[in-house]
C-alpha cells in the first residue's frame, strides 16, 4: 500500500508525537541517572583504593568516602553508644583528639558499651556521606552527662554536641579501638536505572507501532 495508504490524521500524529517526546525524555532522564550512579560509584572505588590523606587537610566539605589518617588519643568520656541498627550489641562512636582536631569516630560493634584503648593510637577511618535523619533521631531526648547511650544516631548532633568535626568518620578494621568495624557499603547501583530506561524505549517502541498501525488502518478504511 505504501505510503499513499498511511492516513493517521492530524490529532493522532500530534498525539503520537507529544507521547513520544515524553517517553524519550523519561528514557534520557533515566539513562542519564544511571550515568551519574556509575560515575559515582567508580569516584567511591577509586578513593577507597587511595592511600589515607591527612587529618589536617579535612574540611566540612571535602568528598565522600575519602581515606583519612589519624593519629592520637580517644577521650575516655566523650562516647555514644547506639543501639537499634541492628540485634544485640552497640555501636560505638568516640572522639578521637588529634594535633590537627578532634574527630567522632564511629568505632563499629561492640557486644556491650566500653571504654576505648588508652594512649596514643593510629586509625585509618573514611569520611562518611552526610545523611539526613529520621524525624525520631533528630527528636530523641539524649542523656545529660557521658558516655551517652542513645536510640538512634544523629551524626551532625552528635559531633556538635561533642565539639568535634563534623563529619562521621567509619573507622576500618585493624584501627585501633575498632573489632568489628560498621558497613562501608554504599548503594550506588544503576540498575534500576537501566531498567527504567528500557521500559520507556519500549513504550516509545509501542507509540510509534501503534501510531503506524492505527494510519494504516484508517488508510485501507479511506480515513482521513
Amino acid at each position: 500500500m505504501g505510503l499513499d495508504g498511511f492516513r493517521p490524521g492530524k490529532a493522532l500524529t500530534v498525539q503520537a508525537g507529544a507521547a513520544l517526546v515524553v517517553v524519550l525524555s523519561l528514557a534520557a532522564w533515566q539513562f542519564g541517572r544511571g550515568l551519574d550512579k556509575t560515575a559515582l560509584a567508580n569516584e567511591r572505588a577509586e578513593r577507597l583504593r587511595a592511600e589515607p590523606v591527612s587529618a589536617a587537610t579535612l574540611r566540612a566539605d571535602s568528598p565522600d568516602f575519602v581515606r583519612v589518617a589519624l593519629v592520637g588519643e580517644y577521650d575516655p568520656e566523650r562516647q555514644f553508644f547506639v543501639a537499634g541498627r541492628q540485634p544485640g550489641g552497640v555501636e560505638a562512636w568516640s572522639v578521637l583528639d588529634t594535633s590537627d582536631g578532634a574527630f567522632l569516630v564511629n568505632r563499629g560493634w561492640l557486644a556491650d558499651p566500653a571504654a576505648p584503648p588508652t594512649g596514643e593510637v593510629s586509625a585509618v577511618g573514611v569520611l562518611w556521606p552526610s545523611v539526613s535523619v529520621t524525624v525520631y533521631a533528630s527528636q530523641q531526648a539524649w542523656p545529660d552527662g557521658w558516655p551517652k547511650e542513645v536510640r538512634w544516631a544523629d551524626p551532625q548532633r552528635m559531633a556538635a554536641v561533642a565539639d568535634a568535626h563534623p563529619r562521621e568518620i567509619r573507622l576500618e578494621r585493624g584501627s585501633d579501638g575498632v573489632s568489628n568495624p560498621a558497613s562501608l557499603a554504599w548503594d550506588y547501583s544503576a540498575g534500576t536505572h537501566w531498567g527504567y530506561t528500557a521500559q520507556w524505549l519500549l513504550i516509545g517502541a509501542a507509540v510509534v507501532g501503534g501510531y503506524i498501525v492505527i494510519g494504516l488502518r484508517r488508510g485501507r478504511n479511506g480515513g482521513g
